[in-house]
């Protein structure tokens, strides 16, 4: 389905003193997008984060979508390389006349909030219903009820019960106390293979992580195929913290999109960064 991006100066008038419409941050990176017409990709309903202060850490949307390919670069935060996918509220979105030309968003009039590590991936949970990372609390929560359809209550309970089923399987935790690197010299449209899950768990510490990146449950079915380097990361401003981080050796992969199974079933799509000592090169 085609949608139009409304012009800037519209979506404006909606916005707060937070640069945001019911808790969704709108940020710069979005300008561009304002005027152009874009396919939906999704509505985005269920939500999980690993925010600050974020003690409820999964969250119900509404009227929230995704549109195909339109992600955040950064440029306005740090150059921050997550490449997250960008999230539209209904009313920032002309569903009546996506084919109308319109006139190029303007940037003359600013957005109010300048702190670069405020953005929609660090901010999600405002926007939210938050609930408890744990499913069989959420059964007892009658607004949960409210919330969700009886088909999403089954298949978190389903969900919750294969996670506490398969814990020992999807163990990721590794039995270092300092994880090593490597450098492979990798290039945008590079070929590699990520290495089997037990090459990988050799290189974790006991929470599961590589130099503070974690290998989720998601990743492991990526393990032994053969992908293209899509993107290099360099800054990443940490959903935990909001802190800038530096990333070295580390890349995004085409196609490779957590899927959320081990999340909670969060639908945010965020782009798996693998370390290069998870990857070898193919011939």
């Amino acid at each position: 389905m085609l949608v139009r991006v409304k012009n800037y100066n519209v979506i404006k008038q909606s916005l707060d003193k937070d640069d945001s419409f019911h808790g969704l941050q709108f940020t710069h990176e979005m300008k561009k997008y304002c005027g152009t017409t874009q396919r939906i990709l999704t509505e985005v309903i269920r939500v999980k984060s690993d925010g600050r202060g974020y003690e409820k850490n999964i969250g119900i949307l509404e009227d929230v979508y995704m549109l195909d390919n339109v992600f955040c670069n950064g440029e306005r935060h740090l150059n921050c390389t997550r490449q997250c996918k960008l999230l539209w509220h209904k009313d920032w979105l002309d569903f009546k006349n996506s084919s109308k030309t319109v006139e190029p968003p303007s940037n003359k009039s600013p957005l109010l909030i300048d702190d670069p590590t405020v953005c929609q991936a660090s901010t999600i949970m405002n926007a939210a219903t938050r609930f408890s990372n744990k499913f069989y609390q959420n059964l007892l929560n009658r607004e949960y009820f409210s919330k969700v359809s009886v088909s999403d209550v089954i298949k978190d309970i389903l969900n919750g019960v294969s996670y506490i089923i398969t814990t020992y399987i999807w163990s990721r935790k590794g039995s270092l106390r300092r994880t090593p690197s490597a450098n492979l010299g990798l290039k945008v449209g590079d070929r590699v293979r990520v290495r089997s899950f037990e090459e990988i768990k050799r290189t974790l510490d006991v929470y599961g992580r590589n130099r503070g990146l974690g290998f989720s449950a998601e990743m492991r079915k990526y393990c032994g195929q053969t992908l293209t380097v899509s993107y290099i990361m360099r800054n990443v401003i940490s959903e935990y913290t909001g802190e800038l981080k530096r990333a070295s050796n580390t890349v995004l992969l085409e196609g490779s999109i957590c899927d959320g199974e081990y999340h909670s079933r969060c639908q945010r799509q965020c782009p798996h960064m693998w370390r290069e000592i998870w990857l070898e090169r193919t011939q």
